[in-house]
């Protein structure tokens, strides 16, 4: 990510006072794959090395 991009982004977030735009992409890309899709692919990214860290279909709209 950008210098740039980051900079926007978190004046975003501060502007919304929470990271909104975190849980809008989430849900979004719940809907577009399907939970259990979007499991898979979440926790295959390099992002989640602990196996703690998973996410289930039951806890992927809890974030």
């Amino acid at each position: 990510m950008s210098i740039d991009r980051k900079v926007k982004r978190n004046k975003l977030k501060n502007a919304y006072k929470n990271n909104k735009i975190n849980r809008v992409w989430r849900e979004y890309q719940i809907n577009k794959l399907g939970v259990n899709n979007w499991c898979k692919q979440y926790n295959n990214s390099k992002k989640v090395s602990n196996k703690a860290n998973k996410e289930t279909p039951e806890t992927a709209f809890f974030i």
